[in-house]
């Protein structure tokens, strides 16, 4: 058998290799590790920090497959080295991973993965403490720490690291989600706590740790009890970020929200999506200077956040009209948000203005919800904005000296006629379904 010196010397002339019988005399000592009885050890020989990231690469993958395919066969002393080695790995005590490749991460993370669907919560208990102590001893342990917890919702769906892999039996599947229900009122803040610090930052890490933390408390959302989101105030902390400067980090925040609406919830705790959208809707000002504040000459960063922000108002708006009791007072920012929405119908861009559609039947049905005479302006503006909509569009082009809504339509389909044509012909019915109604609700205010 090969040394490790040797095996790393094949992974690295697989990337130098100047012949095709080279790369194949490489493979061949891989995979000859890899199906050995040795791979575990081999592995552990090869993660050291001493060897270049490729190397790294090779010997963090040989652990993720023994892991894989020899788990039943370890030992129990040999299961818990390599869950303490993956573990130390990904967060070393006291050495500095800034400049580790991504890759290696990435890895790394995988690795962990691999150990806690088939350990944790029983045989790892002490897991989430590690990882705590590590979130608070720098930012790239805190990195580390996010690029994991933003995994661990996927080992809930499969047995191994592949995604097309068998599915997790269902039993194990439920003591994960109940060890994460269990700890989920301790990661919440920590989650919450990185995007208080960091979210204000414009300097680095700021952004890439305001990013890692939206991502990872988007996958978080899905199975705590509504109760504690409430208690968290998760909302209070999401929704200002959708007017954040940068898109990449608003769009994270829209996504977390809209995630957050439309979960699953219990027919006991149906009235919880009600309060949701209340409380989405009391920031209406952050998201009118999202909405809003950006110059109407169409960007390709903007234009995507838009859009998921008209989609969330919608879904926000529409949950409200359609089951808010009677009696209840309206949101504080009520009017507000209609105004908003009739800007958004009229926005430029037609597909972002049809986003808003579904909202408007409901609302018609809701008059309680708004003073009479807001209301009869309501139906007046809407009834104006129908009849601009269904003037038939150029084709989409890029062409010198567009209006910002032919700029829109060349940006959303890209010259792709055939689709614009479908859209729009959809479009057009949906707003005059919406003049007749409108028409025959109240006919004379709205002529």
């Amino acid at each position: 058998m090969s040394t490790p010196e040797q095996v790393a010397a094949a992974v690295l002339s697989i990337q130098s290799a100047r012949t095709q019988q080279e790369i194949l005399h490489a493979t061949q000592i891989c995979e000859q590790v890899k199906e050995s009885d040795a791979a575990g050890q081999y592995a552990m020989a090869l993660v050291g920090r001493q060897w270049p990231g490729p190397v790294r690469h090779f010997g963090l993958s040989l652990l993720q497959h023994v892991m894989q395919q020899q788990w039943q066969k370890l030992s129990r002393e040999h299961v818990e080295q390599l869950k303490l080695a993956a573990l130390d790995l990904l967060i070393p005590d006291g050495e500095n991973v800034d400049n580790e490749p991504t890759y290696v991460k990435q890895k790394a993370v995988a690795v962990v993965e691999e150990a806690f669907r088939r350990e944790w919560p029983q045989q790892w208990p002490q897991l989430f403490e590690r990882l705590g102590a590590a979130a608070r001893r720098s930012p790239a342990q805190l990195e580390r720490v996010l690029a994991l917890l933003a995994r661990l919702p996927d080992a809930l769906q499969t047995a191994g690291g592949d995604a097309a892999g068998p599915r997790l039996p269902e039993r194990r599947r439920q003591e994960i989600v109940t060890g994460l229900t269990a700890i989920a009122p301790d990661v919440l803040p920590l989650l919450l706590g990185v995007l208080r610090d960091y979210a204000p930052l414009a300097a680095p890490p700021g952004p890439a740790l305001a990013r890692a933390g939206l991502e990872t408390i988007g996958r978080w959302l899905d199975w705590p009890p509504i109760k504690l989101i409430e208690e968290q105030r998760v909302l209070s902390v999401l929704c200002p970020l959708v007017a954040h400067p940068t898109p990449a980090v608003a769009q994270l925040a829209a996504d977390a929200c809209l995630a957050l609406l439309e979960r699953k919830i219990p027919k006991p705790e149906e009235s919880s999506r009600l309060a949701l959208a209340r409380a989405l809707l009391e920031y209406t000002p952050a998201f009118a200077q999202a909405l809003f504040s950006a110059p109407s000459v169409p960007r390709a960063d903007t234009y995507t956040l838009h859009k998921r922000l008209a989609q969330l108002l919608t879904s926000a708006g529409t949950v409200w009209a359609a089951h808010a009791p009677k009696n209840e007072p309206s949101p504080q920012h009520w009017a507000g948000y209609i105004g908003m929405m009739v800007a958004v119908f009229g926005h430029p861009a037609p597909a972002l203005a049809a986003l808003s559609m579904p909202l408007w039947p409901i609302v018609l049905r809701a008059p309680h919800q708004l003073p009479e005479t807001s209301f009869r302006e309501l139906q007046i503006k809407l009834l104006e904005t129908c009849l601009h909509k269904i003037v038939k569009r150029d084709q989409p082009a890029a062409v010198a000296g567009s209006t910002p809504e032919q700029q829109f339509i060349a940006l959303e389909w890209d010259n792709n006629r055939t689709e614009f044509a479908i859209f729009f012909g959809e479009f057009r019915h949906k707003c005059k379904e919406l003049g007749r109604d409108l028409a025959r609700q109240s006919p004379l205010p709205v002529l």
